[in-house]
């Protein structure tokens, strides 16, 4: 197995559902994206550190439920304030739907999703990736993989496109693996109860 597959197994995959974006660039068109992402993506990027911030002190918010539950009540609605006021300046520039649209099989390092139209392996891509139900927004650059024929439906013929992320923040690549971590324990408990 070559690094390239090694990498690509590094964390675990998952089927999803998720708005999508998908936008192909070209080499210069993403070298361009890249020198403006900080700029372009504040207000996601606003969004995912607060999020982080809250899941790291979340243990001390439980602590402070047990201890001194009126004022960690109090704390709570600040939390959900700060969020909704986050999410407002968030939805004022997010063009992505607020329900999932697209099944995708999703890591932290890559995603396969089904397209009109077709790419070559090696093609430059933008995806947004709307997670749910946190609605948590991603923007990431990669390189197609892989493209294949998957068959027709009433639109035309689609293609099952597979992407390597080249270019994603930590921030982002630490919110992807939480949410893959919450389905997985989501499915776990299904399967341990059906």
């Amino acid at each position: 197995m070559n690094t390239s597959q090694n990498e690509r197994r590094r964390y675990y995959r998952i089927d999803d559902y998720v708005a999508l974006k998908v936008v192909a660039l070209s080499e210069a068109e993403l070298a361009d994206r890249l020198a403006q992402s900080e700029r372009d993506d504040a207000s996601t990027l606003l969004m995912n550190r607060l999020r982080l911030q809250r899941d790291k002190h979340l243990p001390n918010l439980r602590a402070a439920q047990q201890r001194y539950p009126e004022i960690a009540s109090y704390l709570v609605l600040l939390e959900e304030q700060i969020e909704l006021l986050a999410r407002v300046v968030t939805n004022q520039q997010d063009d992505l739907p607020d329900s999932p649209t697209d099944p995708v099989n999703l890591s932290a390092q890559g995603i396969r999703f089904n397209h009109a139209t077709p790419m070559e392996a090696g093609d430059a891509v933008e995806l947004h990736i709307k997670l749910f139900p946190s609605l948590v927004r991603v923007v990431v650059q990669g390189h197609v993989v892989n493209c294949a024929a998957i068959g027709a439906d009433e639109g035309g013929e689609e293609f099952s496109i597979a992407a390597d992320f080249t270019h994603i923040r930590e921030e982002d690549r630490e919110l992807l693996v939480k949410h893959i971590h919450r389905l997985q324990i989501d499915t776990l408990a299904t399967q341990t109860f059906a």
